[in-house]
């Protein structure tokens, strides 16, 4: 009887499967809020990021699972690139930053550079699952498109995962998957972080080489089809090595420059007086909106600097915004993330209720996360100025920052006197909000998608599915 349910055990868990939901960068974006050049670069290129949502307990009868199709998924990476080689040529060089090569072969999806394993949903492992998981990553670093341009092997990047996996794959020694190893693949707590680190990567590896298909041709540009087009400005060097996942400044991204230069060189050269002058050149880049009648609200900022780890607005979410300590922050440089913290999250009548019936209930079953990233061009506190009351979120900087403030108080007596101005601000601040929404909505979807959808087992192919977003993503631009 003991034999017979530990089976049984064994194979409800083998069928219900270990691999829940599988998508990739085309349908699923991280809350980074980029420029709309990084926008479209990703969606035409975003299938080069594929995500593997992981369930359950994985053990030695489901482990095997993941393995085949990662194995799966590289063996149809092979034969896509060949299918592209023969069929087009030079042209379907991958990663080559023309939109002549998109045009020609829109059903190829592009040379698989990433995968995201999402661990969020798993309970346990044990150590043949490990032993599993570190075939996986040798597999995929072992990789060979065999296509010119294209990554030389597959990053592996693990997600979500709990303090006890974590504690489990550490107790293991496995070179590739124990931290303390040189070798290890790179780990993230969530997968939102994984996915930004992979689309800074793919950018930069699509820019970088753009710039080496130009120094090729003397600096002369895309040559060939009429239409050839630069996409993008952000110059980066990913080549020669593989695919790892560093971080690109969101100052790199506007300006052209190298990141490394951009984080030494700050905004140091630029007086304070013309700051603000400088954000709204960033802000009309992002948004594509025109901010030079703005300019008289420089007289009405002030100048603020804030250390990477510093938070910058903690106020309980319910309580009303204060006009004089609360306002607008514009992002000249450095990073700001919008997370929630389930301390804040709870508003102010809700908090002081649950202190007094259930003080444990607080803080139960909630988990931080971040809700976006910004970067120069941006602004933050715009929630509190149209509501007048604290929302849900922590702002924190993720970089040593300067910031500009423009106190609530200050907005409030411009509106009496000079209301073109603040109605030309406001319109600047919907547009981001607007943005936000939007793409908060996607992600919500996609989150939806993956919590309700049924397992996945079947070890099909996955080449009709991509081939069908690229469709897609083809004739929405044409559109």
């Amino acid at each position: 009887g003991a034999a017979f349910a530990v089976l049984l055990f064994v194979y409800e868990w083998y069928t219900l499967g270990c691999i829940k939901y599988t998508s990739s960068g085309l349908l699923w974006r991280s809350s980074v809020e980029r420029p709309e050049s990084d926008v479209e670069l990703l969606e035409q290129h975003g299938d080069a990021i594929q995500i593997l949502q992981l369930q359950g307990f994985i053990f030695f009868g489901n482990a095997e699972m993941v393995l085949k199709r990662v194995a799966g998924m590289l063996a149809e990476d092979r034969a896509i690139q060949r299918q592209r080689a023969d069929e087009w040529g030079s042209w379907g060089a991958p990663f080559n930053g023309s939109s002549a090569a998109a045009e020609l072969s829109p059903r190829l999806p592009d040379p698989l550079a990433f995968v995201v394993l999402d661990l969020t949903l798993v309970m346990g492992l044990d150590q043949s699952a490990i032993v599993t998981l570190e075939d996986t990553v040798a597999a995929a670093r072992a990789h060979d498109s065999g296509s010119p341009g294209a990554p030389r092997s597959v990053a592996i990047a693990l997600a979500g995962a709990s303090s006890k996996v974590l504690d489990k794959v550490h107790r293991s020694r496995v070179p590739l998957l124990n931290d303390t190893s040189p070798a290890c693949c790179p780990r993230f707590p969530e997968l939102d972080e994984a996915l930004s680190h992979c689309e800074d990567e793919l950018l930069t590896m699509l820019v970088a080489r753009r710039l080496e298909l130009q120094q090729q041709r003397g600096g002369s540009g895309s040559r060939g089809r009429p239409g050839s087009a630069a996409v993008g400005r952000h110059p980066g060097s990913s080549q020669g090595r593989p695919p790892g996942l560093v971080v690109r400044s969101s100052s790199a991204e506007l300006e052209g420059a190298p990141p490394s230069l951009l984080l030494s060189r700050g905004v140091s050269a630029i007086p304070e007086e013309a700051l603000f002058e400088h954000w709204l050149k960033l802000a009309a880049q992002r948004h594509g909106l025109d901010t030079a009648p703005l300019l008289d609200l420089a007289q009405f900022t002030s100048v603020q600097k804030w250390r990477k780890g510093e938070v910058i607005m903690t106020e309980q979410h319910g309580t009303k915004v204060d006009p004089v300590r609360g306002g607008l922050y514009f992002i000249v440089q450095g990073l700001i993330s919008k997370k929630r913290v389930p301390a804040q999250s709870v508003n102010t009548l809700s908090r002081n209720r649950l202190l007094k019936l259930d003080r444990a209930a607080l803080h139960a079953d909630m988990r931080e996360f971040r809700f976006a990233r910004f970067g120069p061009g941006w602004a933050v506190g715009l929630e509190d100025l149209f509501s007048g009351h604290r929302t849900v979120g922590v702002f924190a900087a993720e970089s040593d920052c300067v910031l500009l403030f423009l106190p609530f108080g200050r907005v409030e007596r411009l509106e009496r006197d000079r209301p073109e101005l603040v109605m030309r601000l406001l319109r600047l601040l919907g547009k981001m909000v607007a943005t936000q929404f939007t793409r908060t909505k996607e992600r919500l979807s996609h989150v939806m998608d993956a919590m309700t959808t049924s397992h996945t087992r079947q070890e099909a192919s996955n080449f009709t599915s991509r081939r069908m977003l690229r469709h897609v993503q083809n004739l929405a631009g044409r559109l």
